[in-house]
């Protein structure tokens, strides 16, 4: 089996995080797949980005749920590449419009970031919208927020929901007993601490970005692995896993 490479929040190496040049930077590499995030603005919009404050990426100061996305759309999420000029905050709409512009057909991996903000209904909103947005690729789900990963269950059973894995291990392991999760993504220095837990049919870990975690990952021949560094996690699986492999 030969490990997929997901980019996390798009090539964030060569251009700002979960930005769309970000996201198009990786297509053009040819990862397998993209992993990001999604939250939710006052006026209920779904919108790309990962903090749940817009200061880290932006340099201005406010939540994602105390801002409209007019407000959104005036800051600039471009503050380590300057050389790429001004970037916005994408819409989940704007996401999928660029990555089916792209004729992406991997798996992106969707972080439904409810972990410290439970943005009321989004969950619903997520679902609804790929019901009624067409598609080339394919969706995989995932939270931390155990209550997120249950609801996207039960509303999308045909969906795959990946368990983040830093709390509720029991609970993960119950679902997955239970055949409701497919996958686990735990933090790499987990399984690297266990390297016995190593069910490689169902580990993505996060986030593979020293040459050494690649490696051990790729040697293990994970399902996939999410990295900050998608070139060179690419380069080095051709050259540990085959190219044709």
């Amino acid at each position: 089996m030969k490990t997929k490479i997901f980019a996390h929040r798009g090539d964030k190496r060569d251009a700002p995080e979960n930005t769309l040049i970000a996201f198009q930077k990786a297509l053009e590499l040819g990862v397998d797949g993209i992993e990001t995030d999604v939250h939710l603005t006052k006026d209920r919009q779904l919108v790309i980005i990962h903090d749940e404050s817009v200061e880290r990426t932006t340099g201005h100061v406010g939540l994602v749920n105390d801002l409209t996305l007019a407000e959104l759309k005036q800051l600039n999420a471009n503050l380590t590449h300057p050389e790429l000029g001004i970037q916005s905050i994408p819409t989940l709409l704007e996401l999928v419009e660029c990555l089916n512009q792209g004729g992406f057909t991997g798996d992106l991996n969707l972080e439904i970031k409810t972990d410290h903000i439970h943005y009321q209904g989004i969950e619903e909103m997520v679902v609804k919208f790929f019901e009624s947005h067409a598609h080339g690729f394919r969706l995989i789900y995932s939270s931390f927020n155990l209550a997120t990963t249950e609801r996207m269950i039960e509303l999308a059973p045909q969906v795959e929901t990946a368990g983040l894995m830093i709390y509720h291990y029991g609970a993960m392991r119950r679902l997955f007993n239970q055949r409701q999760i497919r996958t686990f993504h735990p933090e790499v220095r987990i399984l690297m601490a266990h390297p016995l837990f190593s069910f490689h049919r169902y580990f993505r870990p996060w986030t593979v970005n020293q040459k050494f975690e690649i490696a051990f990952c790729l040697r293990r021949h994970y399902r996939g692995l999410i990295t900050d560094h998608p070139q060179l996690a690419l380069q080095m699986r051709d050259r540990i896993q085959g190219a044709d492999s």
